[in-house]
Parts: C-alpha cells; sequence; structure tokens
C-alpha cells in the first residue's frame, strides 16, 4: 500500500489493517503499514503505539522502547505506551544484570550506582529479589502484556535497612538478595 492510499484511509483503519497484516505473520508489511500511517497522520500517537506493540511482542525491546517514546510525545498520558517502555528497559536491564552475575564482573564505580539502582527497583517494585534464578527462561516465556495493574500490598512497617559489609566475597551481587 503506498503512501498516498495511506493518506486517505483514517488512521484507525490504517492501525486496523496493520493488525490484520501482523495477525497473518507479515510484520514487514504491519511495520511498513505503520511507518507510512506515521507519516500520514504526524500528530498521531496510534501508528507508534501499535508499533511499539509490535516489537515489544517480537522480543525486540530496543525498537519497543523508541516506539512507545515516540507515542508518549504524542500523547503524555498514554498509560500503555508508558508501560512498554518501562518493561522493556526492565527486560534490557534483566538481560544485562543477568549477565554481569555470570560474568561476576560488577566492579568499580559502577557498583555502588548498581546496588543503589537494585535497591530502588525493590522498593519500587516491591520485590525482595530483582532477578530469580532462571531469568532467562522466564523472560523467553514471558506474556507479551507489559503490565498487569495489582493492588498495593498492604502498608508494613519497614525494618531499618541495614548495609552488609564489603567482605571481598566473590558475588558482587550478593549485598542485592
Amino acid at each position: 500500500m503506498d503512501q498516498k492510499k495511506v493518506k486517505e484511509m483514517p488512521v484507525e483503519s490504517v492501525v486496523s489493517s496493520a493488525d490484520k497484516a501482523a495477525a497473518a505473520g507479515d510484520n514487514e508489511r504491519a511495520l511498513a503499514l505503520l511507518d507510512a500511517g506515521a507519516k500520514a497522520y504526524p500528530t498521531s500517537p496510534q501508528p507508534w503505539l501499535k508499533k511499539a506493540q509490535l516489537y515489544f511482542k517480537a522480543a525486540n525491546y530496543p525498537s519497543a522502547i523508541l516506539a512507545a517514546e515516540e507515542a508518549i510525545q504524542r500523547e503524555p498520558a498514554n498509560e500503555e505506551a508508558k508501560a512498554i517502555a518501562l518493561v522493556s528497559s526492565l527486560r534490557i536491564a534483566v538481560k544485562y544484570v543477568s549477565d554481569l552475575r555470570a560474568l561476576n564482573d560488577l566492579k568499580g564505580d559502577i557498583r555502588p550506582d548498581a546496588e543503589q539502582l537494585a535497591r530502588r527497583l525493590r522498593d519500587t517494585l516491591n520485590a525482595t529479589v530483582l532477578v530469580p534464578t532462571g531469568s532467562r527462561e522466564m523472560a523467553a516465556d514471558a506474556d507479551a502484556r507489559p503490565l498487569v495493574r495489582r493492588k498495593p500490598p498492604p502498608a508494613r512497617p519497614s525494618a531499618p535497612v541495614v548495609e552488609a559489609p564489603s567482605s571481598g566475597s566473590s558475588n558482587p551481587f550478593g549485598s542485592l538478595k
């Protein structure tokens, strides 16, 4: 479908056509339609959001983040685009944390920043462990839905945070568990 035909279609029809192409397994055509739709409707977040969804489903997280950011620029309150960007970012982070854990090579100036970020993520996500054992398998099998909203757990009194002394352990992530 050429750019002229796409301009004659409402943006919803462009996205619907891309949905049909993707459902038929033709992601290349779906993305081409969405690219044409983004050019024809430069202020619409819809083509960008659909691109983000397709990239996320294909586990192409860097492209999903970029497309989601484009949707957010056009519609700052778009929660789905924000969820795709967030979850894609976390999946990329999990990959690199797992890689570094496997290499056991998180040293120097990066370590304190990584530990602080891990603490913040655990607090934000209300999780005790950020990267569970087998996280690569879990990420590969994860559902393509980017975010499930849950009620927050009831507030509980917080225990004082005790920093583990640096013991020169061979596991740099020991204090993150």
